[in-house]
C-alpha cells in the first residue's frame, strides 16, 4: 500500500511503521517488571510484572507501540514507545503505558493509555486476516492530523491529542478525540462502487460500525492497522505485502527502505 494512502502496509520493522503490534502472552513467557519514563506517577503500569513473548518486539516507527494480551487474566498491556526490551525477561522501559480488560464481561477496550483516545492497541485495528476473510465485524480506529482541542467519549481526557491550533491552523470544523464518524453510503452504494474486494470490506465497516479518532499525527487522516511486527518477528513474511502482492497493489520504496 501506496504512501499517502489511508492504510499503509508492508513497513513492518521500519521506521515507518506507526501501527501496533499484537501478541499473546502464555505463562511460560519471560516476566518483565515494566519502567515508565515519562508521568511516572500516572503510569497504572509501573511496576507491574507482565509476561512477555521473548520475541515480541515494538512497532519500528516513533510510536514504538506494543500490545500484550494475557488470555489467562483478561487483561490487555498497552505500552507506548517501549525503549527497552531485554531478551529473557528483566525491565522493560517504556515512555508509558496502560491496560484494559479483554475477553471479560466488563470487557470494552477503553481506559488504557498508550494512545491519545486512552483505547486499548487492539482497539479497532484492521488485521490482515480481515481483509484476506472480506469481512471486519467491528468500528475502525481512526488518526486525524489534529482534534478541536476537545474530548468526547469513548476518548478519556485529559489528553486530546495534538490541536490544530498548536500547529497555527484553526480549531474550527476539527474533530474532537473520540468522534465518531461513519460513511455516508448503502450497502447498495459500496457494492457497486468499481473499486477492490479488499477496499469495500473496508468500506463496508466504515459504514457499518464507523470510525473512532484515536489519535493524532501525519498530515491526514488514516486508519490503525495490525503492525506486520506481529508476524515477522517469528520469522514470518509480513502479512500486508503479502496481501499488497496477492491484490496487485503498486509498491512504492520510502526513505527507510519499506516496500
Amino acid at each position: 500500500f501506496g504512501p499517502a494512502q489511508h492504510i499503509l502496509g508492508g513497513v513492518a520493522d521500519t521506521g515507518d511503521d506507526w501501527d501496533h503490534p499484537l501478541y499473546y502472552s502464555r505463562p511460560s513467557d519471560p516476566l518483565y517488571r515494566v519502567h515508565c519514563t515519562k508521568w511516572t506517577s500516572s503510569c497504572e503500569l509501573e511496576g507491574a510484572q507482565v509476561r512477555i513473548p521473548a520475541r515480541a518486539r515494538p512497532a519500528g516507527g516513533g510510536d514504538g507501540s506494543l500490545g500484550v494480551i494475557d488470555q489467562a487474566s483478561g487483561w490487555e498491556y498497552d505500552f507506548w514507545q517501549v525503549q527497552s526490551k531485554p531478551a529473557g525477561g528483566g525491565v522493560i522501559t517504556v515512555s508509558h503505558g496502560g491496560k484494559t480488560r479483554i475477553g471479560t464481561p466488563d470487557a470494552d477496550g477503553l481506559g488504557s493509555n498508550a494512545t491519545a483516545a486512552h483505547f486499548g492497541t487492539a482497539a479497532g485495528v484492521i488485521r490482515p486476516a480481515e481483509l484476506e476473510a472480506g469481512q471486519i465485524n467491528h468500528a475502525l480506529f481512526m488518526v486525524v492530523k489534529c482534534t478541536n482541542g476537545t474530548y468526547v467519549w469513548p476518548a478519556k481526557g485529559p489528553g486530546v491529542g495534538r490541536s490544530c491550533a498548536s500547529m497555527g491552523l484553526s480549531n474550527a470544523n476539527a474533530p474532537a478525540m473520540g468522534q465518531h464518524f461513519y460513511l455516508d453510503m448503502s450497502e447498495a452504494e459500496i457494492a457497486a462502487l468499481a473499486v477492490p474486494a479488499w477496499k469495500r470490506t473496508i468500506l463496508r465497516a466504515m459504514a457499518r460500525y464507523g470510525m473512532f479518532v484515536g489519535d493524532t499525527g501525519g498530515n491526514s487522516w488514516r486508519l490503525k492497522i495490525e503492525s506486520g511486527s506481529s508476524m515477522t518477528s517469528f520469522g514470518y513474511q509480513d502479512p500486508w505485502a503479502r496481501l499488497g502482492q496477492r491484490y496487485g497493489v503498486p509498491t512504492w520504496s520510502s526513505s527507510s527502505g519499506a516496500t
